[in-house]
């Protein structure tokens, strides 16, 4: 993992109080809704300097709304002038992607940490709690 990602994590959390993605895109000032967006997950964009993040109304009730809510608030913090879309298998076409799902890796792998007292075992334990898509696995890194 790459130590400005480790940072940007850590930051937040101390700033905020959690490592909920959720939590934390409240506190920022983000707008969250839940929509039927078709295929896609998810989107961040910027609507008259307000961010705003969509997620699909599908993920509501799911885990999976968490990797998909981390990655985003990443392109939150990061990327405000661009619209992000996060599309599954399609999710690492750029840097800024790949900068986010790294980002979603360490925030969920902490948050796991926040809930359950301890750092998760291996991959297949923040997969199960979260719902992270195989193609994280490469982000996953306690070493």
């Amino acid at each position: 993992m790459r130590y400005d990602t480790y940072l940007k994590v850590e930051q937040l959390a101390e700033s905020f109080g959690t490592y909920d993605p959720f939590t934390i895109s409240e506190k920022l000032g983000f707008k969250v809704h839940f929509k039927d967006i078709g295929s896609n997950v998810g989107f961040c964009t910027s609507i008259l300097g307000t961010t705003e993040i969509i997620i699909s109304d599908s993920l509501q009730d799911s885990p999976a709304r968490l990797p998909v809510m981390a990655h985003e608030l990443c392109h939150g913090i990061e990327d405000t002038a661009c619209v992000s879309w996060y599309t599954l298998g399609d999710y690492q076409k750029n840097s800024a992607e790949y900068k986010a799902n790294a980002f979603a890796c360490q925030e969920l792998a902490k948050l796991y940490e926040e809930e359950y007292d301890e750092l998760p075992d291996s991959f297949n334990a923040l997969k199960n709690a979260y719902g992270l898509p195989d193609e994280f696995l490469e982000f996953f890194s306690f070493s």
